[in-house]
């Protein structure tokens, strides 16, 4: 967590381009640790359009998602997934040039369905200490920076950057 998947993800789908690809058929469900399917789905349906309906099963719900979506391209971001098998709940998309979109902590959610997976790596220290310096002291050119930067306040830093493990949301 903290690497940049979800904004990543907001920012591929922000984009004018991809809701143009998709015809602004863009849908976004974030499912989290122990997700509710029937209620997940049920959003689906409202964000398609269908209104808010709660479904007697999850096998209902994937059938009339599927329904919902017949024929028309769209990309299904699901966000946050911890288990691949709340993948089968969602297998609703068969229009071509639909996509769904997986952002995950758990490589293994990527082993129950064909993908191509793309890992967002870890900064690195360099790209680190220019992240944090470039938040907690706008402006400043960081040659500039580290030359006048204190001893104590620059080993600070190097502390914090260092805590901070390379993730981008920490720093």
């Amino acid at each position: 967590g903290g690497s940049g998947k979800t904004l990543l993800t907001q920012t591929v789908t922000n984009s004018l381009s991809v809701n143009n690809h998709f015809g602004g058929k863009v849908y976004w469900l974030t499912v989290a640790r122990n997700p509710n399917i029937a209620r997940l789905q049920s959003r689906l349906r409202k964000h398609i359009g269908r209104g808010e309906q709660l479904f007697s099963s999850e096998e209902a719900g994937r059938k009339t998602l599927i329904n919902c979506l017949k024929n028309s391209k769209v990309l299904l971001i699901l966000d946050d997934v911890w288990d691949g098998n709340v993948l089968q709940w969602f297998d609703v998309v068969d229009a071509p040039g639909s996509k769904i979109l997986l952002t995950s902590r758990n490589n293994s959610v990527f082993d129950k369905v064909p993908s191509t997976v793309i890992e967002v790596k870890l900064l690195s220290d360099e790209h680190s200490w220019n992240l944090f310096c470039g938040c907690a002291f706008p402006g400043q050119d960081r040659q500039q920076l580290e030359h006048d930067m204190e001893p104590i306040l620059a080993e600070r830093v190097k502390q914090v950057v260092s805590e901070c493990k390379g993730l981008p949301l920490a720093l």
